[in-house]
């Protein structure tokens, strides 16, 4: 006799309705018919199968096959279901009704054959349901009337411990075990290893990136590295400002579809042929990087989710095999834009700003750094510009050179769209404005970051943006 059967039948018998069968009898015909069949039964429901055995057989031996001994076998049926789904050996009656209420009914009915030819009985033609049906609503009853079943307690939920636990060992490693060079104080050395351990932590994920730099803060205070002065002095740095601020644009950008708008003008101006399609894609680009100063925002946010609807309306899917058509032209000639246009304006991307912050801190402070910054790129970002796409087209010629369908697309999408909006509107005035300021910064006398709170107030004030955005 195996003490796994002989525990379900018993957990069987107990959870019974009171009266319906003997737990002495249910457990010793668990015993007969679990030994008997456990050989022909699958390993997942031997515990089922027993428990159910043992039930019915109780009821049987007890006397007849009533209504009430038809719930005992039911529920116990059910009890070694949920055991032996959930692998478990106990559980609250409560959390056992849910289960069971929850089974699917050809499941039901499969355990419930099993069950019944266990124990000797041959399965009545109506049973299955009637009596699975009576056990939904007893058991749904008893569930919702017993108290919930106790909650799990919840795992970790903070920092990954093996990702934090290489970071600091990085850290440590530099800073107690690698002999500080010649000409280095210790603070310096600390301040590398402090560095070093954080832009592991920003790898690896311990913690998002910002918890990681709060936390290295922390320990660049506490450890004497930093002073609190040194450790937040970033926050009152103008460039970072104007990063910050370039963030807050862009989301106006995708929320009023400003963006989209104007890219969606473009390919339905150009877009009859594949080529035409893409110097279309590299104006739009060059259109919106001036005011939206994120290339993530504006590849993965406007153009990427554009090109793919074009490259699908002309038949070219990745899926199918047909990426050669249109697809794979496009999706390089606009990665490729992404990075022309970056480099044309001074605000097209965030690392503009912060290589002049670091010319700054070299001592080479550039006066009106729009219109300097935009002399210095134009030509070879204007000719990459122009370039780029016959390149691409030469590289990774397309097997479709016409796309009528793609001024459709975005004629399609300009409708769906309707005509431009108050907030549409009011951002493009104020980025046009920005503009105006930042090119004459140095004649207008107005700093870049101001310019940039201004715009930003602009559109708090008007509601374009608001406050949560």
């Amino acid at each position: 006799l195996k003490p796994f059967w002989l525990r379900e039948a018993w957990l069987g018998a107990v959870a019974a309705p009171p009266g319906a069968t003997m737990a002495t009898l249910a457990f010793l015909s668990s015993s007969a018919a679990g030994a008997n069949n456990a050989h022909r039964t699958p390993p997942p429901l031997r515990g089922s199968f027993a428990a159910g055995a043992g039930a019915l057989g109780g009821a049987k031996l007890s006397g007849g096959f009533s209504a009430s001994s038809a719930a005992a076998g039911i529920v116990s049926v059910s009890l070694g279901a949920a055991l032996a789904r959930r692998r478990r050996r106990t559980q609250p009656i409560a959390t056992i009704g849910r289960e069971a209420k929850a089974l699917p009914r050809n499941q039901c009915n499969k355990i419930a054959n099993l069950a019944w030819g266990g124990a000797g009985f041959q399965q009545p033609q109506h049973s299955g349901h009637r009596s699975f049906g009576f056990l939904r609503k007893l058991l749904g009853r008893r569930a919702e009337g017993s108290a919930p079943a106790p909650k799990e307690k919840p795992g970790w939920q903070g920092a990954e411990l093996k990702p934090l636990a290489i970071s600091v060992g990085i850290g440590l490693l530099i800073r107690f075990l690698i002999p500080i060079p010649a000409g280095l104080t210790p603070q310096a050395w600390s301040t590398l290893a402090l560095f070093v351990a954080t832009v592991a932590g920003i790898v690896t994920g311990p913690l998002p990136p910002p918890g990681v730099a709060f936390c290295a803060l922390s320990v660049g205070f506490l450890s004497g590295t930093l002073t609190f002065a040194e450790g937040i002095s970033a926050f009152t740095d103008e460039v970072l400002w104007l990063v910050l601020l370039a963030f807050f644009f862009t989301k106006g950008f995708s929320k009023t579809g400003l963006g989209d708008r104007i890219a969606l003008n473009l390919v339905k101006a150009v877009g009859n042929t594949t080529l035409g399609l893409a110097y279309g894609l590299n104006l739009a680009e060059g259109a919106l990087a001036c005011g939206m100063p994120s290339s993530a925002a504006r590849a993965a946010g406007v153009f990427y989710p554009l090109v793919l609807s074009v490259a699908k309306a002309s038949g070219s899917d990745p899926a199918n095999g047909t990426e050669r058509k249109t697809g794979a032209f496009l999706i390089q000639s606009s990665f490729q834009a992404t990075g022309n246009s970056s480099s044309l304006w001074l605000y097209g991307a965030a690392q503009n700003l912060l290589a002049l912050r670091l010319a700054a801190q070299c001592g080479y402070v550039i006066p009106s750094p729009f219109i300097s910054w935009l002399k210095a790129s134009c030509v070879p970002a204007l000719v990459a510009m122009a370039l780029t796409p016959l390149l691409v087209f030469w590289v990774m010629p397309p097997e479709v050179k016409e796309t009528p369908e793609a001024p459709k697309e975005a004629e399609r999408k300009l409708k769906e769209m309707g005509p431009m909006s108050r907030d549409e509107a009011i951002l493009g005035a104020t980025v046009a404005g920005m503009l105006v300021l930042w090119a004459g910064s140095t004649a207008f006398g107005i700093p870049s970051v101001t310019t940039a709170i201004l715009g930003l107030s602009t559109l708090l004030v008007t509601g374009t943006l608001k406050w949560d955005d």
